[in-house]
C-alpha cells in the first residue's frame, strides 16, 4: 500500500476541527487560484488505497458529503454521525499533474452528553432559584449562557438567556468577573422548570466550556391533605385546622385547582357555612351537594400562603343520577363544527346564568357511560383536550388538539346538576382530511441548463401577482423571483398560466417549488413542483478511490 510518506507532496498549515459524538463535522480547505476545476478529495491517516473517503467527482454517501465552492475556492466535507473512532488526522487534497497539494487537518471528538459532575439544585413551585456557574479567569470577556438539557452540541443555539441578553422574561444573567463565576436567576419557578441544565462559556477556538447542574422543583403543598367523599343531595363538613396565633384571624375557604388560582367561596350562599369551633380549627359545611362541588379547596387563616397555615381537600361527590342521553337529546341545539387533520378545533358550549359553578363536560356518542365523557371543566388538560370555563360570558370551550379522522361524530355538551344532567348542544365534528396540493408536478433537467416550470392559475387571477418559492413547506418557502436573479417570470394571459425560467441551472436548484396566484394558498389556486437536478461533473470523472490511488502514485513515477 502507498502511503503519504513514500510520496512527494505539498504540505500547507495544519487545521483543527472539533466535533461532537453523533453530530456533525464540517472540514473546510482553501486552494490557490487556478486549481478551481481540479479534483479535490479527502483522506485519513496515510491516504492509502483505502483512507481515500471521498472525491469530488463522486457522489455524496450518508457518511461523507463534499462540495466545492469555486467562487471562495473552497472545498468542504462533511462527516456526518460522528464516532469516536472518526478522531484523527485526515488530509485535503488538489490533485494535480506532479506534486499533489495537501493541508492536513486533526479531528478532535467530544461526547455530546455533559457531565460527569452534575450539581444539584432545589427551588420551591412559585419561588426563585438561582445557578451559580463557575469559569476560568481567561474567559472574564466570553460570551456566557444557559440552556435545558445537557446536549453541549445545540446549547447555545437552545440557549434561555446569555450574557449579551442578561434579562429574558423570568430569567436573568449576572456576570461576577472578580469571583470568576456567572449566576442564572430563574422567577416564579413551576414543577415543569425541573431537570437537566447546562452553563455554557464561548470560546474564540476550539468547543465551549460546560458545567451541568440538576433542578428540582418541589410542589408547594400542604402540611396536611385530606380526601373527602360526599354524597349527591347531602350536607358535608371539612374541618381546617390553623395555629393558635391566627385564632383572630379571618378564616376563609377557596376552590381550585392550584391555591393560586383558586376562587373564594363566599359564605353568605345558603348551601356554604362557616363555623369556628375552637381556637385551633374552623369547619365549613356544605348542604346539598352537588356534582359541581367536586373539585380541591384550600382553608386557610392567613393571605400570605405560609406551609402549615392552611388544609388541602379533595372533596369527590358520588352521583346517583344520571340518565342516557336518549331521552334528553330533544331540546339540545345542533352546532356544527368542522377542523382539518393534524391541526386543533375549538367547540364552545353556552350555558345559562346561574350554573357559572356546576361541572360542565364533553362527551361522545350517546354519554351513557362514564367512559364517554372526554374532559370536565375540573381538568385543564386531559390527553389532546383542554378546557376553558368563561364564567362572565357562560361558555364553556373544549379544545381538541391533533385532530384524527377518528374524532369526526356527535358530541354533546353537558352540565351536571341534581336529577337529570342538561346537555344544551348537540355538536357535529367534521375532520376534513390535510390541507395538500391539487397538482404535484415532476420534472428534471441537468446542471447548466435552462428549464421552464409552467404554472396554471384561474381566469379570475389574472391580475393577481403571481410567484414561485421554494420550500418543503408552503408556509415557509421562500421566494426565488427576484431582480437580477436567474430566475424569470412570464405570463401568458390567453392561456391563463404563467411560467418561471431558471437559466443555468445549479445542483442546489434542486428541491420543492410553489406557485400560485392566491396569497391565501387556496386548494386549487396553486401548482406544487418537485424539480430534480442532474450533476454534470467537470473533467474526466473517476469510478473508483482505487484509480485515483494509482493516477497519485503514476504522477510521482512510483
Amino acid at each position: 500500500m502507498w502511503t503519504l510518506h513514500n510520496l512527494q507532496f505539498v504540505l500547507f498549515s495544519l487545521i483543527h476541527v472539533f466535533g461532537y459524538e453523533g453530530r456533525g463535522a464540517r472540514i473546510s480547505c482553501s486552494y490557490g487560484q487556478g486549481y478551481e476545476d481540479y479534483e479535490k478529495y479527502l483522506c485519513k491517516d496515510n491516504c492509502g488505497d483505502s483512507d481515500i473517503l471521498i472525491l469530488t467527482s463522486q457522489t455524496n454517501g450518508t457518511k461523507y458529503f463534499i462540495f466545492d465552492e469555486q467562487t471562495t475556492r473552497v472545498f468542504t466535507t462533511t462527516i456526518a454521525d460522528l464516532r469516536f473512532a472518526d478522531a484523527g488526522k485526515y488530509w485535503c487534497g488538489v490533485s494535480r499533474s506532479g506534486k499533489d497539494i495537501y493541508t492536513e487537518v486533526k479531528l478532535e471528538i467530544q461526547p455530546d452528553s455533559c457531565c460527569d459532575n452534575v450539581t444539584k439544585v432545589q427551588g420551591v413551585e412559585e419561588g426563585s432559584v438561582s445557578i451559580i456557574c463557575p469559569y476560568e479567569s481567561k474567559y472574564q470577556n466570553n460570551l456566557k449562557y444557559m440552556c435545558r438539557g445537557n446536549q453541549r452540541s445545540t446549547c447555545l443555539q437552545q440557549a434561555l438567556i446569555t450574557s449579551n441578553t442578561r434579562h429574558n422574561g423570568r430569567v436573568t444573567l449576572n456576570d461576577d468577573k472578580k469571583s470568576n463565576t456567572f449566576t442564572v436567576t430563574v422567577l416564579n419557578l413551576t414543577l415543569e422548570d425541573s431537570g437537566s441544565y447546562l452553563c455554557g462559556v464561548q470560546r474564540e477556538t476550539g468547543l465551549d466550556d460546560f458545567s451541568a447542574a440538576e433542578l428540582e422543583i418541589k410542589e408547594w403543598c400542604c402540611v396536611k391533605s385530606k380526601n373527602i367523599k360526599g354524597t349527591l343531595g347531602r350536607p358535608v363538613t371539612l374541618q381546617c385546622s390553623y395555629p393558635h396565633e391566627h385564632r383572630n384571624n379571618r378564616k376563609f375557604i377557596c376552590k381550585g385547582e392550584r391555591r393560586s388560582s383558586c376562587e373564594a367561596v363566599t359564605m353568605d350562599q345558603d348551601r356554604f357555612t362557616l363555623h369556628n369551633i375552637s381556637s385551633s380549627f374552623f369547619s365549613v359545611t356544605i348542604t346539598k351537594l352537588e356534582a359541581g362541588d367536586a373539585g380541591t379547596y384550600w382553608c386557610r387563616s392567613q393571605p400570605e400562603w405560609a406551609v402549615g397555615d392552611y388544609t388541602q381537600f379533595h372533596l369527590a361527590v358520588d352521583k346517583s343520577s344520571t340518565v342516557a342521553l336518549c331521552c334528553l337529546s330533544g331540546a339540545a341545539k345542533l352546532i356544527r363544527v368542522s377542523g382539518r387533520e393534524g391541526r386543533d378545533v375549538n367547540v364552545s358550549c353556552l350555558y345559562q346564568q346561574g350554573y357559572e359553578s356546576y361541572e360542565k363536560y364533553l362527551c361522545k356518542n350517546d354519554c351513557s357511560e362514564d367512559s364517554h365523557v372526554l374532559i370536565r371543566s375540573t381538568d385543564v388538560k386531559k390527553d389532546r383536550y383542554f378546557t376553558h370555563d368563561d364564567k362572565e360570558k357562560h361558555v364553556f370551550v373544549v379544545t381538541i388538539s391533533g385532530l384524527t379522522s377518528t374524532d369526526a361524530g356527535t358530541y354533546w355538551c353537558g352540565l351536571t346538576r341534581t336529577g337529570y344532567d342538561s346537555y344544551s348542544a348537540q355538536v357535529n365534528l367534521e375532520v376534513q382530511k390535510a390541507w395538500c396540493c391539487v397538482k404535484t408536478t415532476y420534472t428534471s433537467s441537468t446542471v447548466g441548463h435552462t428549464i421552464t416550470l409552467s404554472c396554471p392559475h384561474p381566469p379570475q387571477h389574472r391580475h393577481n401577482r403571481k410567484f414561485l418559492c421554494k420550500g418543503d413547506d408552503r408556509n415557509s418557502c421562500i421566494d426565488v423571483v427576484t431582480s437580477g436573479s436567474r430566475f424569470t417570470l412570464q405570463e401568458d394571459v390567453s392561456s391563463s398560466s404563467f411560467s418561471v425560467m431558471i437559466t443555468k441551472l445549479e445542483e442546489g436548484d434542486a428541491g420543492t417549488y410553489w406557485c400560485g396566484s392566491d396569497s391565501q394558498w387556496s386548494v386549487g389556486n396553486y401548482t406544487k413542483i418537485e424539480l430534480s437536478v442532474d450533476k454534470r461533473l467537470r473533467g474526466a470523472p473517476l469510478d473508483k478511490p482505487k484509480l485515483h490511488a494509482k493516477r497519485f502514485r503514476d504522477k510521482y513515477g512510483l
